[in-house]
This record gives C-alpha cells, structure tokens and sequence, in this order.
C-alpha cells in the first residue's frame, strides 16, 4: 500500500521498510509512534518528541532480529505486544495448540487509513487468528496537539459455535527512561506471588500489598526503581485493585507515560519487574524492564482460564468491544 501523508507537519502517517518489514509511523507535534505491522503490529516506538523520550524497551539487538533466519518468537524486537487470543501459557485446545500470548503477535497485519488531516488521523488495523476462530481490529487516533493515543479494539468470532479467548496487552517500559528519578503508579491492591514446591504444584501467596512486596527475605518498594546492585525479576499478580490506571514518571525530568483502560474487559493486571546485571540472553541482555500486564483473565492459558470461569465466551458470528489510551504528559516539580 505505502501509504504516505502529503504533508510534514501536524498529524500524519507514513508507511516504512525496516529490514523488510511493513511498519507505520503514526504521529503529531507531540508523539512518535512506530509499529511493526509485519510484526504483530508491535508498538516498537511511543517517543515524546519535546524531551526526545522513548519509554519502551528496546532488545539490545534491535532491529537486526527481523531479517535474520530466526523462530518468530526469537524476534521479538521489544516494546509493547497484544495477547491474543491466549493471555497466558501455551495449551492444546481442540483443534490443535494455542501459542503462549496467542498467534496475532506473530502475524503480519493490514490496515486501512479512516482519517488524515493534519488535526487528526486515525487507522484501522486488522488480523485474524489462526488458532482460535477471531478476527481482531483496532482503531488508533491522534488528534493535534495532544500526548494521547486513543485505542478502540474489537474481537469477533467468525465461526458457526461459541469460542472462548483471552486477551491481553503486554507494555514492556525501559531504560534510558525508566531511571532511578521514577516513581511507579498503579492501582492499589494486593500482591500475589506464584511458588513453586518440590512437588511441582503451585501455590498463589499473598506477599504484600501496594507497593510493598516481600521477595527473598527483603521487602522491596515497588513504587521505586531498584538500586543499581539490586537484581530483582518477578512476576507479581494483583488482585481486588481499585482503579484503572498505570504510570511511570521521571521525577527529574516530569515526564509521565501513563496508560489507562476498560476494566469490564481488562480485569487484572500483572507486574513484571525485570532488574538483571546478569547477561539474561541474547534478546534481553543487561536490562531495566517494567510491564504493565492489564488482561482479561490473568495470566493462565485459555484452557485454564476456561476451567476456573475467567475466560471470555463469545458466541458465534458476535463480537466483544473494548479500548484503551495511552499517554505521555510533563509536568515539573513544584
């Protein structure tokens, strides 16, 4: 298609090559955002042009994974994925597997231009599951002259009986902005832990409650950035939370990304803090991850979640709507 906006101010979009894949640049005076459309339609890019802040993480190998002769899974370039229609584990679920987070985040997806004027535009982006029978869409606009993406989304299920998913959205936030000037917000609530016994069997154990977590004989404050020493990678899950909104703000500096969203779709919300000074692997090398992990049905496969009744069933031939928006304001230091 290699849509391109004729004209170079306001807001505009402009379909790129990198490394043979299809992406898009949606943008205004404020935001930059890039998206791998051949890829899942990742958001690899939410820079705030005025301080030149990208907030996502980025895999020290970059770019480069997406020409290279790798599993789909290897190439995962960074920043913010979409779970769906699995927001967990992998499982075997007539008739055949279920990938972990679902296959739309391996899939190349199309899209279609609804607006384009230099005081807004907005997109539609679509795909369609092969594991479960979905089609998935969502509608992202950007109006001039403000920091906010506003992300409408729709599942519909194509088939003649009723199916189950489970959905989800992965923002994986990273160094040079996640520093130790931030402070981390979320809704409060209580904070789960998974442990693992000698019998394999888990077991969910109350660990804290926001933002104190107790994690190998230390308690941490997860609204604060670990210190640079400090090795921390887990997982929390948060249970009976007050509130729909996350954030991350650079005290130094006032940036904030934030994110809010529907949580009559978007049920929990996940923690991961990754803190290594370690080489982990090749994808994540030394890094300073925070994920924001808001889904429908927390982070067990969608067999699981079927058994304990926290999937979404849609029936035949209807749909499940729902959105999200997602931000960047500055605000300094009284």
């Amino acid at each position: 298609m290699n849509y391109v906006s004729n004209r170079n101010y306001g807001c505009r979009i402009t379909e790129i090559m990198i490394k043979g894949c299809r992406s898009l640049i949606v943008e205004n005076n404020f935001l930059y955002i890039l998206i791998l459309l051949d890829k899942g339609a990742d958001i690899v890019s939410f820079t705030y042009k005025k301080t030149d802040t990208d907030v996502l993480w980025r895999s020290p190998s970059g770019f480069d994974l997406l020409n290279q002769n790798l599993s789909n899974e290897a190439k995962y370039v960074g920043g913010w994925f979409e779970c769906f229609p699995n927001s967990g584990e992998a499982c075997n679920l007539q008739p055949g597997i279920v990938p972990q987070y679902g296959d739309v985040k391996f899939s190349p997806w199309e899209y279609s231009v609804l607006r384009d004027d230099e005081n807004c535009v907005s997109v539609r982006l679509f795909v369609r599951s092969n594991a479960l029978p979905f089609s998935l869409e969502k509608t992202l606009t950007l109006k001039i002259n403000e920091s906010v993406l506003d992300v409408k989304e729709m599942a519909t299920n194509f088939s003649k009986h009723e199916s189950p998913l489970t959905w989800g959205h992965h923002p994986n936030i990273g160094a040079p902005f996640l520093n130790e000037n931030c402070v981390i917000t979320v809704p409060e609530g209580e904070l789960w832990f998974k442990f693992c016994d000698s019998d394999k069997s888990i077991r969910e154990v109350l660990v804290g409650t926001w933002p104190f977590f107790e994690y190998n004989n230390k308690i941490w404050d997860l609204s604060k950035i670990p210190n640079h020493d400090d090795e921390l990678n887990a997982i929390i899950y948060m249970k009976n939370i007050k509130g729909n909104r996350a954030s991350v703000r650079d005290t130094k500096t006032g940036v904030e990304f934030f994110i809010e969203w529907d949580s009559s779709i978007f049920k929990e919300l996940s923690l991961w803090y990754a803190f290594q000074n370690n080489h982990w692997n090749s994808m994540f090398g030394y890094h300073q991850i925070v994920n924001f992990f808001f889904n429908s049905s927390g982070y067990g496969s969608v067999k699981t979640c079927m058994d304990n009744g926290t999937h979404i069933s849609v029936a035949a031939g209807e749909s499940v709507s729902t959105w999200y928006k997602t931000g960047i304001t500055q605000k300094q230091e009284a």
